[in-house]
């Protein structure tokens, strides 16, 4: 066993320097200059493509000739990096421990789906296999969440360890998702286009996450707190008496929650909102809806109780 190991770790290193001497013959001999990208892309391979891109392809300072020739010898390069690193896949992965799950997260048999609806990850030095379908909905899950009145997006977590999944355990679920009929979220596709950068998602589409926060607000809300709610709604926006305070009885306070809760959710719009837009539109709307009930029921229903 240990001679095996030995063995596919020279194997592993015999490819690294065959790399290394390849970037020298091809790139200190004849283009030097140019050896300090190749380098880079070597150290951060996540950017390596965008760097290319702009520093060689778009380039106004190279003609043509040099900029197939340093293609020609970046592809070369991708492609025997990428062996090297599924070779090291392979090892970790043949190495790595089997988490034994059979079942989905609702009790559901592994193996009762198609394999384009499962997908085995590797985390900590172990093998879990989940339903796709379930990630989906845990990630979903976890860029709406929200504190309170706030957007606070979470990374995915695996739910049998409680740890971040990394970023290219990410890329593979995506990928996967992809693959598979699933519908691919528009906030998710958001999240891939930024490179699964959590940071860099919640400043960038901060209003659509603040409108959902809102939306998880409105949901989880206890009635104590809508009546209140509802009682500073109707001083800013109804211009009748409707003679009603935080000291009415819990009857009361529950009719009038039935009564006017659903209209709570354009008031957190007008008030929360970062999107001027959807305020101003929930602020027209607002009015007529108050205006509009409280006439139907003349205010006699606030005073019944």
């Amino acid at each position: 066993m240990k001679e095996d190991i030995k063995k596919k770790i020279y194997n592993i290193y015999i490819l690294s320097m065959n790399n290394i001497f390849f970037f020298i013959k091809y790139i200190l001999g004849r283009h030097s200059p140019y050896l300090i990208y190749f380098i880079v892309f070597d150290l951060f391979p996540q950017a390596d493509l965008q760097h290319f891109s702009k520093s060689i392809c778009d380039s106004p300072f190279m003609d043509d000739k040099k900029k197939e020739i340093l293609k020609n010898i970046y592809f070369k390069a991708a492609v025997s990096r990428y062996k090297i690193k599924r070779l090291i896949h392979r090892y970790y992965r043949k190495k790595a421990k089997d988490a034994n799950v059979t079942m989905d997260l609702y009790k559901n048999p592994l193996q009762s789906f198609g394999s384009k609806f499962r997908i085995s990850l590797l985390q900590n030095n172990t093998i879990f296999a989940f339903r796709l379908s379930d990630l989906l909905t845990m990630w979903i899950t976890a860029l709406k969440h929200s504190d309170g009145l706030f957007s606070a997006p979470l990374h995915l977590k695996n739910p049998y360890t409680a740890g971040h999944f990394k970023k290219h355990n990410l890329y593979n679920i995506y990928f996967a998702l992809l693959e598979s009929s699933f519908h691919i979220p528009p906030l998710l596709a958001y999240f891939f286009l930024l490179e699964f950068d959590i940071e860099e998602f919640t400043n960038l589409h901060y209003p659509v996450l603040q409108d959902i926060a809102i939306s998880n607000y409105y949901n989880d809300i206890q009635d104590d707190e809508k009546y209140l709610d509802i009682l500073e709604m109707l001083n800013k926006y109804s211009k009748k008496d409707h003679h009603l305070n935080s000291l009415s009885s819990q009857v009361k306070k529950k009719h009038v929650v039935n009564k006017l809760g659903h209209l709570l959710l354009d008031y957190y719009y007008i008030e929360y909102s970062h999107n001027p837009c959807l305020k101003e539109l929930k602020k027209k709307s607002l009015r007529n809806k108050i205006t509009s009930l409280l006439s139907s029921y003349s205010g006699v229903f606030l005073l019944s109780y």
